[in-house]
């Protein structure tokens, strides 16, 4: 695992955890801890908490069929999935306390979370055949759900909130490979090609108007403006 330290400087470390099969990861909101898929010695699977300042590991899911975790706005759980069969469950993990997972929601087919919002309300997650995913809102008041973007023109992946939750960010992988679009939040019809020749997890970047993503090995930057519409200038490395 490494961490880039001062954004577009170069500087990046690796952090103070002994070398494994990695999968999936989220930092913390205040990003003091990742919480990280491990695979180790095959099949076997479970979730772990790194804490970055102390360079200690926690497990929290000892679970093989857990998936995709992230954190909640609080930094006081996780998120994650959990396959029993056919069907996966949406379940919140707490820290630092005995309390067990609590389900969340039951999905059609594949579940993956991606986001919470700011105020902790609104889930932004997949759902559907794992090559076909949807993307979709579940509200934790009334346990609606709502779909945002079909997975018509491909699988939908990675998605995440603007700053200020007037758009979402996602991946989709189609028959020419990936690339990153952009819709408004709450859902128009509209949506933007941004990353203009493959491009995949998009990152809001919280200080200034950009959109970060990964292209291959390299990582770009795309300068947006909301104050008519969603306009955007050219990706840059």
């Amino acid at each position: 695992l490494e961490v880039e330290l001062g954004f577009g400087l170069g500087r990046v470390e690796a952090l103070p955890f002994v070398p494994r099969s990695h999968g999936s990861m989220d930092v913390a909101p205040d990003g003091s801890r990742i919480v990280v898929v491990v695979n180790d010695a095959g099949a076997d699977k479970s979730l772990e908490v790194l804490d970055l300042a102390k360079g200690t590991r926690q497990v929290v899911g000892d679970d093989r069929r857990v998936s995709a975790p992230i954190w909640h706005i609080d930094g006081n759980s996780v998120t994650y999935s959990i396959r029993a069969d056919s069907m996966q469950t949406m379940v919140s993990h707490p820290l630092d306390t005995v309390d067990l997972p609590q389900p969340l929601f039951d999905g059609q087919g594949a579940v993956s979370p991606w986001q919470w919002s700011l105020d902790g309300s609104t889930l932004l997650y997949g759902e559907g055949p794992p090559k076909q995913m949807a993307l979709m809102v579940w509200n934790r008041e009334t346990g609606e759900k709502t779909q945002i973007v079909d997975a018509s023109s491909g699988s939908l992946w990675a998605a995440q909130f603007s700053p200020d939750e007037r758009h979402i960010a996602y991946t989709q992988v189609g028959d020419a490979g990936s690339e990153v679009y952009v819709v408004p939040y709450p859902a128009t019809g509209q949506r933007w090609l941004v990353s203009g020749g493959q491009g995949e997890e998009p990152v809001w970047r919280l200080d200034t108007n950009e959109l970060v993503f990964r292209r291959g090995k390299g990582w770009y930057s795309v300068v947006y403006d909301n104050e008519a519409g969603f306009k955007f200038a050219a990706p840059e490395r």
